[in-house]
């Protein structure tokens, strides 16, 4: 009994802490406003900033199996070879 007790108690306060975030959420006066009745808006007329610059790809380079296939433990280092 005690138990059933404590798990209706317990939601009850989930209950009042989610309405309390859903009032917070809807009252708050940070991020644009949108009103979803009102149908789709058109497109931004600036786009949205990236990532990185436009028309940049970077370069990733993979280390050589060889390196991995010497039979090198985990952590230990190898000398580097010159670039």
């Amino acid at each position: 009994m005690t138990g059933a007790v404590a798990v209706l108690v317990f939601l009850s306060l989930l209950n009042q802490f989610i309405l309390f975030a859903a009032a917070l959420t809807a009252t708050s006066t940070r991020g644009p406003v949108t009103d979803l009745a009102a149908g789709p808006t058109p497109a931004a007329s600036h786009p949205t900033p990236s990532a990185g610059t436009p028309g940049h790809r970077r370069v990733i380079r993979r280390r050589s199996r060889a390196r991995h296939a010497a039979g090198n433990a985990r952590g230990a280092h190898s000398p580097r070879r010159p670039r």
